[in-house]
């Protein structure tokens, strides 16, 4: 937390410490988006963020092609071209619609 000098003093988290407090729900040691945890130390739309400092993946199996996904089919089904873990399966080209 850091707290701005006065009388009552005003407190706030400090994003990009590592440390979950306050109205941070992810703190991933940096204040980067688009990486799971934002800016504001917010989890972002498609990504799972856990633990203290936060590693956060992109969520498999919910259409979207994010992080280190190759594809992402909307499930996790092996030997349709996208495996379980959202990688391409060899064999197969995958593109989005």
């Amino acid at each position: 937390f850091y707290c701005y000098p006065g009388e009552p003093s005003v407190c706030e988290s400090i994003c990009g410490d590592g440390l979950i407090v306050g109205t941070e729900n992810c703190d991933d040691q940096n204040n980067s988006p688009n990486d799971g945890c934002s800016n504001f130390c917010k989890e972002e739309t498609y990504w799972k963020c856990k633990g203290v400092p936060s590693f956060c993946s992109p969520v498999c199996a919910d259409s979207h092609v994010i992080g280190n996904e190759t594809c992402d089919d909307g499930n996790k089904r092996n030997f349709d071209g996208c495996d379980e873990i959202c990688q391409i399966e060899r064999g197969w080209s995958c593109f989005q619609t």
